[in-house]
């Protein structure tokens, strides 16, 4: 993660924070943030030669850029009936590239 998707994860937990804390009330809403790592989509491809891209993608832990399924899967169980408890978390979906 580099600085400016470090500020921009944190300038998002911090608006997250704001909801769940009700400084912006929404009343039984849950608020929760997901914070999408290295991926393989448009832009990085637009930003990266093959070989930078695929150079990025080894060195997070789990070994590859995250597919847009992975962080749809995500989205998709904060949305289910088995995250109902779950509310005011940032969900970093990046493979562990954070622990780099």
């Amino acid at each position: 993660m580099n600085e400016l998707e470090l500020t921009l994860a944190i300038n998002d937990y911090d608006h997250t924070r704001d909801l769940v804390e009700g400084r912006v009330p929404v009343p039984g809403i849950r608020v929760n943030c997901i914070v999408p790592g290295f991926a393989d989509t448009a832009m990085p491809r637009l930003t990266h030669t093959e070989e930078s891209f695929q150079a990025t993608a080894a060195k997070i832990p789990l070994g590859r850029a995250a597919l847009p399924a992975d962080t749809a899967a995500a989205v998709s169980f904060l949305l289910s009936g088995d995250a109902a408890y779950i509310t005011g978390q940032t969900l970093g979906i990046n493979g562990g590239a954070i622990l780099l």
